[in-house]
């Protein structure tokens, strides 16, 4: 094992040299840089919230992809962003989409699906942690879930990648669920 620092004083570098030999204690033989030790707290560094949201789920959509990028381009053409879009697999050729969206939009949105078949959770927050290390640190999802059904937040649709994970929940357990993550990750 070789540690290599540079520093002015002697105690830089043996704090450095001594929490870096606490973060080896117990792993198993690989090698390991600064980004691994300083992820290893908690690899959710951002915690961003907003409580204006709406989330629209169109229900029983002919599973094409041309049908729906015609529904998310009239979106796009009154200048209203979406975000979190997730769709089911498809069962019987037909898929469920959600998507957020400001709540101030809600209406020009509904105006736009008239016709289709939707649900709409109205008095929505959203939700996401983000962090570089979340794709190397494993747990950070199980934290994420258990922080959330521990204030009894209820998730409508969530949406993940290596580095953030989305949610939308009742408004209602905004200030909860956001206390349960800090506390979760240590923010």
């Amino acid at each position: 094992m070789e540690f290599r620092h540079a520093a002015y004083s002697r105690s830089i570098f043996a704090s450095g040299a001594l929490q870096a030999a606490r973060f080896l204690l117990g792993k198993p033989p690989g090698l390991y840089g600064m980004k691994e030790m300083i992820t290893a707290g908690s690899a959710v560094t951002r915690l961003y919230v907003s409580g204006e949201e709406a989330l629209v789920t169109l229900l029983e959509v002919p599973y094409d992809t041309a049908r729906i990028a015609a529904v998310f381009q009239s979106i796009a053409r009154e200048n209203i962003s979406v975000d979190m879009i997730s769709q089911t697999a498809p069962v019987d050729g037909r898929v469920e989409i959600s998507f957020s969206l400001p709540r101030a939009d809600l209406d020009r949105a509904r105006g736009l699906l008239a016709g289709m078949r939707t649900e709409v959770v109205t008095e929505a927050a959203k939700l996401a942690v983000e962090g570089p290390g979340m794709e190397t640190q494993s747990g950070v999802a199980a934290r994420f879930f258990q922080a959330m059904a521990a204030v009894g937040a209820r998730i409508h649709s969530v949406t993940t990648s290596e580095t953030k994970i989305s949610c939308v929940i009742d408004r209602a357990a905004q200030a909860r669920a956001v206390a349960a993550i800090k506390e979760a990750f240590r923010l």
